[in-house]
């Protein structure tokens, strides 16, 4: 029977006991709260996955460090331990510098040299897979003690490759990520950096597996915390997501498609469905969308609206699910114990060909839906969608006017008909923009009511009706 010193193994395992407390905890949050879906998310638990099973190798090869010498049995579950630690662990640095890529949209940039990028980790792997015949990471002498060998540093060397190349890509998409996200890397860097510090000037401390679960824990927090990414109700995306994920994917030039479904006379809809109603919906519309396409590529940005972002570049693929939901909104849907029709416009967008910028794809998702009937089986794509970037111009060019004073009022007699004299006038406005040309009430009215400058232009063409009158123009007319 063995005997196990438990206040050795204690005082030489405690940061083990502690790290895999922290794993085991980051495990029971990411499966629990946050139920992952995306490829990141799977990825980051395989990382504390990683920390774990190394901080549970190395818990157990200390505890049956003492025993080796006396039991064969506590010789081969050492042996083991340390075979899968050496495994595990050092793969632990490329898959978070793949993790950094994907959270930075690193990863869409450096497609071509993925497999440049992974041939290290294969060597690392090699080196430990091929120990037990070669001994050149490490080995254990004939007095059954363990000594490290040339080849650990070819490992540490490999993973601080992988670490810089980390922190280059942080600093490259550096704007690509927000304020949050750059502050724990930062703090995973540098955590972690302090941990095999001390771990390497003090070798009885063993800090390293417990600054990088710390750091994990961080990450969980700030980035893998989707609550505030997410409508508590269908448990998809919401608008601060799509915004920020779009943002993302324009500043690293990465193309994709957008899908949106926009029901018409949302408000009429919440009005004379009420709210709950309006809620069910809703959750009916999401579950029908993720049968289409993953979850977690939906986003709910309001009553009666959808958006799917698809990084499959295949038009004829993303047109065919535009179909499909056209198609499903053309059919009644069984709701409040009887069937029911919702009209709805659906647009498919590539981006950049179709929306080069956040503010036409904005335009596009938050505008009104087309006057035009939207009850037929025709969806909004290629140069349909022209309407969207029309709207997106003429809407600066009344910014721009309003700044440069390009609008000119003209003054239109009414004459009375029985003397010909004049009884009123009219005051007809115009638009020049020097990049457009000359706009016409009809179509920059309806787009400053949407885009609420329309007090501004009625203040000006108050103002400029005021002083018409006051020149004496009109008295001598």
């Amino acid at each position: 029977m063995l005997k196990t010193n438990w206040a050795s193994v204690v005082d030489g395992a405690g940061f083990q006991v502690a790290t895999i407390c922290v794993c085991i905890v980051c495990i029971y949050y990411i499966l629990v709260k946050n139920r992952p879906e995306k490829f990141r998310n799977i990825l980051f638990l395989i990382m504390v996955l990683n920390v774990l099973v190394a901080a549970v190798c190395n818990f157990i090869s200390a505890m049956l460090k003492g025993q080796v010498n006396i039991s064969d049995a506590a010789y081969k579950g050492r042996v083991i331990s340390q075979y899968i630690y050496f495994i595990v662990h050092p793969l632990l640095a490329p898959l978070f510098c793949f993790y950094i890529s994907i959270v930075t949209g690193a990863n869409f940039r450096l497609k071509r040299y993925r497999a440049f990028s992974e041939f290290p980790a294969f060597v690392m792997l090699f080196l430990t897979l091929i120990n037990p015949i070669t001994h050149w990471v490490y080995y254990f002498t004939e007095e059954r003690e363990f000594h490290r060998n040339w080849a650990e540093n070819i490992l540490y060397g490999i993973s601080l490759v992988y670490y810089i190349f980390g922190i280059v890509m942080l600093l490259v998409f550096w704007d690509a990520i927000n304020v949050n996200i750059r502050r724990v890397m930062i703090f995973f860097f540098i955590f972690v950096t302090l941990g095999v510090g001390f771990q390497f000037a003090f070798a009885t401390l063993h800090t390293e597996l417990f600054s990088e679960a710390i750091a994990l824990s961080g990450i969980m927090i700030i980035i893998e915390n989707e609550e505030g990414r997410k409508d508590s109700r269908t448990h998809i995306y919401n608008h601060a997501a799509l915004a920020y994920d779009i943002k993302q994917y324009l500043q690293v030039r990465q193309s994709f498609f957008l899908i949106c479904i926009k029901m018409r006379n949302p408000m009429g809809l919440m009005q004379l469905m009420g709210n709950a109603n309006i809620e069910t919906l809703t959750e009916l519309t999401a579950d029908y969308l993720a049968t289409l396409v993953p979850r977690y590529s939906i986003y709910y940005i309001g009553t009666g609206t959808f958006v799917i972002v698809n990084e499959n570049e295949d038009r004829d693929y993303n047109i065919g699910i535009a179909k499909a939901i056209k198609e499903r909104f053309n059919h009644s849907w069984h709701f409040q114990d009887r069937d029911t029709t919702f009209n709805a416009a659906v647009f498919c967008a590539e981006i950049p060909t179709d929306l080069k910028s956040y503010k036409d794809i904005s335009m596009l998702i938050n505008g009104p839906v087309p006057m035009e009937d939207i009850s037929g089986d025709r969806i909004y794509y290629g140069n349909s969608l022209n309407y969207v970037l029309r709207r997106s111009q003429v809407e600066e060019a009344i910014r721009n006017g309003m700044e440069n004073k390009s609008f000119e009022v003209f003054f239109q007699p009414i004459y009375n008909a029985s003397d010909l004299t004049i009884c009123s006038g009219e005051a007809l406005l115009r638009l020049h923009d020097s990049v457009i040309g000359d706009i016409y009430p009809d179509e920059f009215l309806p787009i400053a009511e949407r885009s609420g400058m329309i007090f501004e232009l009625g203040d000006f063409v108050l103002g400029e009706v005021c002083k018409f009158l006051n020149s004496g123009i009109p008295t001598e007319m």
